[in-house]
């Protein structure tokens, strides 16, 4: 049956558990085997993976382990810093609803 896997950095597993949904963890150096230990077990469906484990793959690797998967590869971006504007909407919602000014820092 087909699924959804995502292939994420460890430390990401609680919120992808949370959601309820497939996740592998690994290293980035670990990817290239990752995808291959899918491949190996016939899965098929669609493969996220994060663009923070391709660091260590090149084109070349990336096209072959495409080629090889029964399914589709989609590349997720890595999450970015909220812009400034976006940051001071959010923590303005917040102090209304909690009535406390809280301070973020990065």
């Amino acid at each position: 049956m087909p699924t959804i896997t995502f292939i994420t950095p460890d430390e990401v597993r609680p919120g992808f558990e949370l959601a309820g949904l497939n996740q592998q963890g690994c290293r980035a150096e670990q990817t290239v085997d990752v995808v291959e230990a899918f491949i190996n077990e016939g899965a098929e469906g669609i493969l996220a993976i994060d663009e923070r484990l391709l660091e260590s793959v090149t084109q070349e690797e990336l096209r072959h382990l495409e080629r090889r998967w029964n399914g589709i590869f989609v590349i997720i971006p890595a999450p970015k810093e909220p812009e400034e504007g976006a940051r001071d909407y959010a923590l303005e919602m917040i102090r209304r609803a909690i009535g406390y000014h809280i301070r973020m820092t990065p």
